[in-house]
């Protein structure tokens, strides 16, 4: 089970030590709220500060962290605090992935079967859901049945 309070105390403490991983991580729990506490809030923190958000996805990617490029995908995908972009989110999934981040494997994977950001590519995305399910990433492993039932109606 996730526990947001617990992991956003560590990506807190991590991103003050100058961990770009964390501050990639961190940046997602400020855009969204993730596990703050009403205490953060008091302290000059709001809950939800998306620009902030953004500055720390962008210093995180800019050290080349997995964290970072996962984040700014993020935001990319839903215009969260950035103009909206399925090519930009493509490549900086792409970016996480080959660094090895599960869920960002499982993102591509989508990216690929829905075609967004990308043509439309069934074999890749079955590839990506197998990576993200090898990597432990939970509904992975559903979603590439999905992609293996498509192809047996491809084939009848």
């Amino acid at each position: 089970m996730l526990n947001f309070d617990r992991a956003y105390i560590c990506a807190k403490s991590g991103a003050h030590s100058s961990c770009a991983h964390c501050t990639g991580a961190l940046s997602l729990h400020m855009a969204f709220g993730w596990g703050m506490s009403s205490h953060d809030r008091c302290s000059g923190i709001e809950k939800i500060d998306v620009p902030q958000a953004v500055r720390l996805a962008t210093a995180s990617a800019q050290k080349d962290s997995a964290y970072g490029h996962y984040a700014l995908a993020t935001f990319y995908f839903g215009g969260i605090g950035v103009v909206q972009s399925d090519k930009k989110m493509f490549s900086m999934y792409s970016k996480a992935a080959l660094q090895g981040l599960g869920r960002a494997k499982l993102a591509l994977g989508s990216c690929f079967m829905h075609g967004i950001g990308v043509h439309m590519n069934l074999r890749l995305a079955a590839m990506h859901f197998e990576d993200a399910s090898t990597s432990g990433v939970l509904g992975s492993a559903l979603l590439l049945q999905n992609v293996i039932d498509r192809f047996d109606d491809q084939m009848n």
